[in-house]
């Protein structure tokens, strides 16, 4: 059993408790969490620390198959041009490059206090590292596909990179946004979810065309999918933003 002590201890469910002192076992796992003011303490037993001990980070959207992009990307593009960004740029990097960016990206995040992880992966680039990583990753194995003809495959294709992940309780199919998967295509992720009680993720209001797109069938984003030819100008706006649509 350890002892340790700080300015404060920030629990994150309560007000922080000046020099308060965690006490915790060999296995790591908190035993107690004690305040001076209410517990006699034996400061001998305890090592000391300037500044505040909390809990963990948690960085709950990342993508760290996407590490080698870091600085590549321009700004100000609004998210079609963004997208448009990734798909003329992904090709040029190696999978070395690729891979000591994944490694550079996790050690980033540890040494900023990062415990636990909620990934978006396209594809299985970073599975062999995240087998053997410290940090708890949770995957979401993200599939799109607007062209409703198209969604048989972009699942099956999903569900080959969710079989190929080495935890089955720590990763799920999860759709892209609410603007890249058709009607079909979210039945299929939607089964899916509930035969194996999944997580899901979804990007959701990070351009207004999001809304257009939805409300009022145009927009950046429709035009970009060229929703209208994907579905033979039968596409309905709903009259309702992304998200309830």
């Amino acid at each position: 059993m350890k002892k340790i002590s700080a300015d404060y201890i920030y629990p994150g469910n309560t007000t922080p408790i000046k020099n308060g002192v965690i006490v915790y076992g060999t296995d790591g796992k908190i035993i107690d969490l004690l305040n001076p003011l209410e517990t006699e303490i034996n400061w001998e037993e305890v090592e000391r620390f300037n500044g505040i001990i909390c809990p963990g980070f948690v960085n709950t959207h990342c993508h760290l198959e996407l590490s080698y992009l870091k600085g590549e990307i321009a700004e100000e593009t609004q998210l079609h041009g963004f997208v448009k960004e990734i798909i003329s740029l992904r090709e040029n990097f190696s999978d070395e490059e690729r891979q000591n960016a994944i490694t550079l990206a996790e050690q980033e995040m540890i040494e900023n206090g990062i415990v636990a992880v909620g990934d978006i992966s396209n594809g299985s680039s970073t599975f062999k590292h995240k087998e053997k990583s410290q940090l708890n990753y949770h995957t979401f194995i993200e599939v799109f596909g607007s062209d409703p003809k198209i969604a048989e495959a972009a699942f099956k294709h999903s569900e080959e990179v969710y079989n190929s992940y080495f935890d089955k309780e720590r990763t799920s199919i999860t759709p892209h946004a609410t603007y890249s998967v058709s009607d079909n295509l979210v039945t299929l992720i939607n089964a899916h979810a509930i035969a194996n009680n999944s997580l899901i993720s979804i990007h959701n209001q990070e351009t207004a065309s999001e809304n257009a797109f939805f409300k009022e069938g145009n927009g950046a984003m429709f035009d970009f999918l060229n929703i209208a030819e994907k579905t033979n100008n039968q596409f309905l706006p709903t009259g309702k933003n992304a998200l309830p649509s």
